[in-house]
């Protein structure tokens, strides 16, 4: 492995997010109902209000399983609660769904009784199938955890956690908005990642059916919007820019991320980026070699060197607001290899080293650590933490990240604690990833 130039090239990737598994607008990008946990990523078609959607794309059993597989059968009980503290769906249909290798080959129907609970009998119990439960309240789809199956267990216990529903939008906040760039010969492509949260007790749903919670509208002459793949949320398309349907309530950030072409004639570009919803901050980072940049809003540039490569990261001063706009000029190339040529045609499934959107995304907790510390507050960490793994890496992919965090905490830019989550975590994909071998 060349762990030098690998190094350089994740630090470039924080510079310039990359979009592996990007989609094109030009569809409406529904993922199952109710998916909140991590899990794997799919890549689904538009489909029609009301369609059932396989997660798999592969045919599925309507009702139980012609064979029982080997391992015997058991029960499984579905407990539903309302985390908004309203009333339970009581007779909603619960949904329960059998996996194997990511194969839907198992589903059953009951509907909720009175004391929320619901006990599916005479389940196929093999060791390694995956389990998970789903219903609808108030128009809005839930689903539980995914539970393996253990050796020989008769008992299986699944918990939905269900909200009721506003269609008050002023709760929702981003926490912070990462603005990237690549630069090309007369195109420029701006990619920004928004952390979104929906900190209160009730799932956000647009006040017209059809419609969007929140619409993130593109500046004039942006072209190529291409967003990527969220299985936790419903991306709807709009004329400017794209929309988001439902925002259930979470603990944790969701991250959207998009991108777009700007012109960029004679190595400039003034950029209006309009803000949609509540904003705590935003960082700009771009190279520091090279490439100007310049805004009223913005805080003086912090430089830092990471891994032999500077950048600068700029901050805002205040908060934004739904309506406002951040104002900055951007000027000159980077004096640095750029990673592609965003110049004509961009191809959404092909965005720079694919493969390593992982490691530059888990870079950006890096950049916004350094950030909060040269501003003297407290660290802010967790954003790699909220990412889940892919399910396609490779050992080669997984030995990489752990050495190029490695390289990170040796260097001092990892406190302790985000080092060892983050190693743990790799070294767990890494050992899962052989055993499926």
């Amino acid at each position: 492995m060349k762990h030098k130039s690998l190094t350089q090239t994740l630090v470039y990737l924080l510079l310039a997010l990359t979009l592996t598994g990007c989609i094109s607008m030009s569809e409406d990008v529904t993922p199952p109902p109710g998916y909140q946990q991590a899990t794997p990523t799919v890549k689904l078609s538009a489909t029609a209000a009301g369609d059932e959607v396989n997660p798999t794309g592969s045919p599925a059993n309507t009702e139980g399983e012609s064979e029982h597989p080997s391992g015997g059968t058991g029960i499984i009980t579905v407990d539903v609660t309302n985390a908004s503290g309203g009333d339970l769906p009581i007779e909603a249909d619960i949904i329960l769904n059998g996996y194997d290798q990511m194969q839907e080959v198992f589903t059953q129907t009951k509907s909720l009784s009175e004391d929320g609970v619901v006990v599916f009998e005479d389940v196929p119990m093999p060791a390694g199938r995956v389990y998970l439960a789903a219903v609808e309240y108030e128009g809005v789809s839930y689903v539980s955890g995914m539970a393996k199956v253990a050796a020989d267990a008769s008992d299986v216990g699944l918990e939905i956690m269900v909200f009721d529903t506003t269609t008050d939008v002023s709760g929702l906040v981003c926490e912070r908005m990462h603005v990237f760039f690549e630069f090309g010969t007369d195109t420029v492509r701006v990619i920004q990642l928004m952390l979104l949260v929906n900190p209160g007790p009730k799932s956000v749903v647009p006040s017209e059916e059809g419609g969007a919670v929140v619409f993130f509208e593109l500046p004039e002459v942006a072209a190529n919007l291409n967003v990527k793949e969220n299985i936790t949320l419903n991306y709807l398309q709009g004329e400017n820019g794209f929309g988001v349907g439902i925002v259930r309530p979470s603990d944790q950030p969701y991250e959207i991320t998009f991108a777009y072409d700007m012109p960029y004639e004679k190595e400039k570009l003034d950029l209006v980026l309009p803000i949609a919803i509540d904003t705590m901050f935003a960082i700009i980072i771009t190279p520091a070699d090279g490439v100007k940049v310049k805004g009223e809003q913005l805080q003086d540039a912090v430089g830092r060197d990471l891994q032999g490569v500077s950048y600068n990261t700029y901050a805002t001063a205040d908060e934004l607001g739904p309506g406002d706009n951040l104002e900055f000029s951007i000027s000159g190339l980077p004096k640095m290899p750029v990673a592609a040529d965003v110049s004509g045609e961009t191809d959404a499934n092909t965005d720079l080293l694919v493969g390593l959107g992982f490691l530059g995304i888990a870079l950006i907790a890096v950049g916004v650590y350094i950030w909060s510390r040269n501003r003297g507050g407290d660290p802010v960490l967790g954003v790699a933490d909220r990412v889940p793994p892919p399910v396609d890496d490779t050992p080669d992919d997984l030995m990489d990240a752990i050495i190029a965090l490695d390289d990170l905490y040796d260097d001092g830019d990892l406190p302790d604690d985000a080092y060892v989550r983050r190693r743990d975590e790799l070294k767990a994909r890494l050992q899962q990833v052989i055993d499926d071998r």
